[in-house]
């Protein structure tokens, strides 16, 4: 088969090195920046009720960013992470209610009307039951 006039060679594009300018690295010395002052300062700097005011919206934050990721990105709308969130919302909250309650008091340690009060030397049980 001969060529014809109307196939033509295609030229490769030139690849070109990337240069960093000011404004390309004003993003990660931001994050930097951010990093820093949350994980050295804030705690030094803030109330214990803050702090933690803090870590829930950071908390928060992360699951804002995880949906916006695969919607906006992705195309998908995926509920399914919201289980894991509350599943690791309501051990938390289970945690901090044990640790509130002490460690004398247990399930064993309650008596079983609600009239008599509890055995492990408290004066409030763990669990309503």
């Amino acid at each position: 088969m001969t060529p014809t006039s109307s196939t033509t060679t295609r030229r490769r594009p030139t690849l070109t090195r990337p240069t960093l300018s000011r404004s390309s690295l004003r993003a990660p010395a931001g994050f930097a920046l951010a990093a820093v002052l949350l994980l050295a300062v804030a705690p030094a700097a803030l109330s214990d009720f803050r702090l933690n005011l803090l870590a829930k919206f950071l908390c928060l934050a992360m699951v804002a960013v995880g949906i916006g990721l695969a919607w906006g990105r992705g195309g998908m709308l995926t509920l399914g992470q919201g289980v894991y969130f509350g599943l690791g919302g309501y051990l938390m909250a289970m945690h901090l209610k044990l640790t509130d309650a002490g460690p004398g008091a247990s399930r064993t340690s309650c008596s079983s009307t609600a009239t008599a009060p509890c055995r492990g030397g408290g004066s409030r049980c763990a669990a309503p039951w």
